[in-house]
């Protein structure tokens, strides 16, 4: 038997707030990957953008002299959140 999910259920769904890409990205600290490296140096970071959109976000790492690493895993991982967005 399946589990069938009613419009109402799908309406909540649809009004809770996304998560910004700051609050995604800081779920991923303590991962041992280049994603949980970017996590970690969000954190540490105070002007971090924790509201702001992509080109904002990677101004922001390069005014910050970030590696092309750094700078790559924050391209990957842009495209992973919006991916999870749509979930």
């Amino acid at each position: 038997m399946g589990y069938t999910i009613g419009y109402k259920e799908v309406i909540k769904l649809k009004k809770t707030p996304a998560l910004s890409f700051y609050e995604w990205l800081v779920l991923f600290r303590g991962v041992d990957r280049p994603i949980g490296d970017l996590a970690q140096d969000a954190l540490r970071d105070p002007d971090f953008p924790k509201h702001k959109n992509f080109e904002e976000i990677r101004d922001h790492l390069q005014a910050k002299h970030a590696s092309q690493e750094a700078l790559k895993t924050l391209d990957d991982s842009y495209v992973y959140y919006k991916l999870d967005e749509l979930l």
